[in-house]
């Protein structure tokens, strides 16, 4: 089950990093930034009203419809050409149109399997679960960026009328990786519908307003950081080190790796140490190597980058669970709607700062700085409003039929 919400959450940054490459190389600085805003900025209208409206309707309906509009988004984009002249539209203009469109039912794909495997697994595995599920993400990265390169060389060989009918070389990747999540969500529904139903909500601790509030908050820094580094890196080290676009492929190859052993790490290690002690560990371990990033020789320039992905990755699945025990069941979809739609704009704020500090004269010395601030401001938030969920990590005296139900879970 684990694997069938991951391969959903893979989706939307499968699909935008393909998408950013090749619709926003020919743009630069602060144009740049706003191209690539426009997916996560469009999603935050998928949250809003996907989360709430799963709650009342089931998430398995939800999400199915999300990723069919997610699949037909991109039957469109790969017909962005010809519907664009139909349309009296420009190539950018029908890109841009037929982006947002994917944006709000990736939004809707993200904050309902969020909140489904929230349903799913008990709060004792919850980082674990949500660790695995949302490895998704440096998985995209590892695949979407250099596979863009390849698909670009092969599309511009081909035949003029060819390119014509396949505007984006992408698109179909991306509506097949759709039809393919789809078939595992609908096949694995009665397995989610039977997990979610024997699971029990552990309750959180007096009040959880300061979470509910805290939360988003929190959800809004971690990407903002993040992403300030992500949308300039590969100027940065073409101006500062030369690199070529391979060596750049290469490096974005080796980011999306160590995100995928960070998951790895934080799923086999938080729950057993503490969901709060390893995000906050993680935390300040990223703002220590942010300190480090703009002075770093290209040998260090590696290593520091790899650890920095491997830190991220590591709080994501320790925040996700611990963010979504605030909350019962019957409102988990509005609360992941907000919190995932505070990240969405942490997402598109991040982009954008990133490329107008870039043009600034500090560069990415002034990045780094306002990534860690905006880490450090994370780190005191999270140790002030999360708390772990009122349960015992290592229990030895569980019920032998708990535990066979929470492995069947997994």
């Amino acid at each position: 089950m684990a694997f069938a919400l991951g391969t959903a959450v893979f989706l939307p940054p499968f699909a935008t990093h393909g998408l950013n490459a090749t619709g926003a190389l020919s743009a630069t600085g602060l144009s740049k930034g706003l191209l690539m805003a426009s997916f996560p900025l469009a999603a935050l209208l998928g949250y809003v009203f996907a989360g709430p409206l799963s709650d009342r309707h089931g998430r398995g309906r939800v999400l199915s419809i999300g990723i069919l509009g997610f699949a037909f988004s991109h039957l469109l984009l790969m017909l962005c050409r010809p519907l664009g002249q139909a349309l009296d539209l420009s190539d950018s203009a029908a890109f841009l149109m037929l982006r947002l469109m994917a944006g709000v039912f990736g939004g809707m794909i993200f904050v309902v399997a969020n909140a489904l495997a929230g349903d799913v697994f008990p709060a004792r595995r919850r980082a674990r679960a949500m660790s695995i599920v949302w490895l998704g993400i440096p998985a995209a990265l590892v695949v979407g960026v250099p596979l863009t390169s390849y698909l670009d060389r092969w599309h511009n060989q081909r035949s003029a009328g060819f390119q014509y009918w396949v505007s984006e070389p992408y698109a179909p990747l991306a509506l097949v990786v759709s039809l393919v999540s789809l078939f595992l969500v609908r096949r694995m529904g009665g397995a989610f519908h039977a997990a979610a139903s024997r699971a029990t909500d552990i309750p959180e601790r007096a009040s959880t307003k300061p979470v509910w509030i805290g939360a988003p908050v929190i959800s809004f820094l971690m990407p903002f950081a993040v992403l300030q580094l992500l949308a300039t890196v590969a100027d940065h080290v073409k101006g500062e080190f030369h690199w070529s676009e391979l060596t750049i492929g290469h490096l974005f190859l080796v980011l999306g790796l160590s995100g995928v052993a960070g998951g790895v790490l934080s799923g086999v290690y938080a729950d057993a140490c503490g969901k709060l002690r390893f995000l906050l560990v993680a935390q300040i371990l990223f703002a220590a190597m942010l300190w480090i990033l703009p002075w770093a020789t290209p040998m260090q320039f590696w290593l520091v980058s790899g650890l920095l992905s491997l830190f991220s990755a590591m709080r994501q699945g320790p925040f996700q669970a611990l963010a979504l025990s605030a909350t019962g069941r019957s409102a988990r979809g509005a609360f992941s709607s907000v919190v995932l739609g505070a990240g969405a704009i942490g997402t598109a704020a991040g982009q954008i700062a990133g490329s107008a500090l870039f043009d600034t004269d500090p560069g990415f010395k002034a990045i780094a700085w306002s990534s860690a601030g905006a880490t450090l401001l994370a780190a005191l938030l999270s140790a002030a409003v999360l708390k772990e969920p009122g349960v015992t990590l290592a229990c030895p005296s569980v019920p032998e039929g708990e535990r066979a139900q929470e492995k069947s879970v997994t």
